[in-house]
């Protein structure tokens, strides 16, 4: 899953960033949980 991301910084700034998010299903807890992220 690919996610868009804007950090707003402490000097105003917005910084766009993409994070690709590697999600495995947790069928113990029934919720899907983040394996793993690589940011662009």
């Amino acid at each position: 899953m690919d996610a868009s991301l804007n950090y707003l910084m402490k000097n105003g700034r917005t910084v766009p960033s993409t994070v690709r998010l590697f999600l495995i299903w947790d069928a113990q807890n029934s919720r899907w949980v983040v394996k793993d992220a690589n940011s662009d």
